[in-house]
């Protein structure tokens, strides 16, 4: 539907009843408010550069785009060593940010908005995995 300003009073007042109802199932894994869902925010916010931990590898010089909620997960899409990288939230570990920024490249955040890209995240080291492989044979 259009957003006229009627339907988009209605949809900020809390004390009218809403038409309708978008569901999603709530994360397998909550994030906690304070940690590292809430550094990485903060980073993607400021365009800064994070170290993290994954799965017992590290990830110095980060670049986080987004923070994306698909299937009951959360997923980090963000740049490492000038390729895409995503990683499921409840793997990551030991997140600090530096005080270095980045300049976000149009082409990666329009990517993390694409319908294929996000169901895609659920295969992405997979496929990953597979095409490097691939390239080494």
């Amino acid at each position: 539907p259009g957003l006229d300003s009627k339907l988009l009073s209605i949809l900020l007042n809390k004390n009218e009843g809403a038409p309708y109802v978008v569901y999603h199932a709530p994360p397998k894994n909550m994030p906690t408010l304070f940690g590292g869902f809430y550094r990485i925010t903060q980073a993607i916010m400021d365009s800064v550069l994070i170290s993290l931990n994954v799965q017992g590898v590290q990830y110095h010089h980060l670049a986080p785009y987004r923070l994306i909620y698909y299937e009951g997960y959360w997923y980090l899409v963000g740049e490492y060593n000038l390729n895409i990288q995503v990683f499921l939230l409840f793997h990551i570990t030991d997140v600090t940010l530096s005080r270095k920024r980045f300049v976000k490249k149009p082409t990666i955040t329009e990517l993390t908005m694409e319908v294929d890209f996000i169901i895609s995240l659920p295969h992405f080291q997979f496929l990953r995995n597979l095409f490097f492989n691939l390239n080494t044979i």
